[in-house]
């Protein structure tokens, strides 16, 4: 189990400072993604 921890925590959680802005830039874009549909499917149903 704390192999499995330490893999997770090297992927996500290492001071790479690179690595953390890509996932911070990507965790953005999601985000945006997301709020979008959401405001898309909103505007449908108020227009329904």
């Amino acid at each position: 189990m704390s192999k499995l921890r330490d893999i997770i925590y090297t992927m996500f959680v290492t001071d790479d400072a690179n690595k953390h802005k890509v996932s911070y830039d990507l965790g953005k874009t999601v985000n945006k993604g997301i709020k979008k549909i959401l405001k898309l499917k909103i505007k449908d149903l108020n227009d329904e």
